[in-house]
């Protein structure tokens, strides 16, 4: 495409390509497939939304959930933050420093990935700079010992390299070119199980019962809560040397850590669980809510929660939300 993207240059030759290949394809179609940028979702001028007015019989709009995915974790990775300073800044200066070091690459034979929170980028550099962790610090302290990252910051780094391996898992499942919607709906059911079984993150809770958690020994968000101890043994499950540095830490620095975790978590399962493929028309998830009334499952959900947290989990995407 040689033209400016915009929804109707997009629409004419998505129009046009399918006016060659299939003639009657406005009666053939029965569904569109985009990422959620508004040029492509837009409820008036959208690709999505052309193409759909194009179509003789209603169509299935599909918000791309890889898509979705994606974002929810740019927007975790973006708040991560400590009051040393911005996780993300550190990031970004310390990788930039490293690529930049010819004669550590040389003897490594391996050059530090990008620092971005796009994908599956972010495990990719936290992996490779906990494998390398002992010779890059040894060279640091030979080269420029200011280069070196804050002990926080490499409990950081396991922290967020131990739940990134989770949902990388997920990314690539994703991918696979016949799974079905149902599919991947159960996949994201399953990462937010696990994750909340693995750490212990409690919820959903109601708007009452998150105003009564203690914040004091607790972080939420939305509809969750995780205790500070519960992040801690989380991040004493990485290995002896995280729990060795951590308690070496600051009290300060040992609160900015678990607080930074922890809202990573509870932002990752909030996020995963809104996740919606099937949209309307005007790219809001209501599809669910055509055949089961949100106070039914709201009921259901809060008699579920005491019985069966799993179970709560899930039907809480659908009912609890609104």
């Amino acid at each position: 495409m040689f033209e400016q993207h915009t929804s109707e240059n997009m629409s004419n030759l998505i129009s046009n390509f399918l006016d060659i290949i299939c003639s009657n394809w406005h009666a053939k179609l029965i569904g569109v497939s985009t990422d959620g940028a508004s040029v492509m979702t837009g409820p008036v001028k959208g690709v999505a939304t052309r193409i759909e007015k194009e179509a003789k019989y209603k169509i299935y709009r599909v918000w791309y959930s890889l898509h979705q995915l994606n974002l929810v974790m740019k927007y975790a990775y973006q708040d991560l933050q400590c009051s040393d300073g911005e996780f993300n800044k550190i990031m970004h200066l310390f990788t930039g420093y490293l690529r930049r070091q010819q004669t550590l690459i040389n003897d490594m034979k391996s050059i530090c990935p990008k620092a971005t929170t796009c994908w599956t980028a972010m495990r990719g550099t936290c992996n490779w700079l906990l494998e390398r962790r002992v010779p890059l610090l040894r060279y640091i302290a030979k080269d420029d010992p200011t280069k070196a990252p804050p002990s926080w910051w490499w409990v950081a780094v396991v922290g967020i390299n131990a739940i990134a391996e989770q949902v990388n898992i997920v990314f690539i499942k994703l991918q696979a070119r016949d799974l079905l919607l149902s599919q991947q709906a159960t996949a994201f059911d399953e990462l937010a199980i696990s994750i909340c079984g693995q750490i212990d993150v409690n919820g959903p809770h109601t708007a009452d019962q998150i105003a009564a958690i203690d914040k004091c020994n607790n972080y939420t968000f939305s509809r969750w809560s995780i205790s500070n101890q519960n992040i801690i043994n989380y991040l004493y499950d990485q290995g002896t040397f995280i729990e060795d540095t951590y308690n070496q830490l600051p009290i300060r620095s040992q609160i900015d850590v678990i607080h930074m975790i922890g809202l990573l978590i509870i932002h990752i399962v909030d996020g995963v669980l809104n996740i919606q493929a099937e949209r309307d028309s005007i790219n809001l998830s209501t599809i669910f809510h055509q055949f089961y009334p949100t106070s039914w499952l709201k009921s259901l959900d809060e008699s579920l929660q005491k019985l069966c947290p799993c179970i709560s989990i899930i039907l809480s995407k659908y009912g609890a939300r609104n």
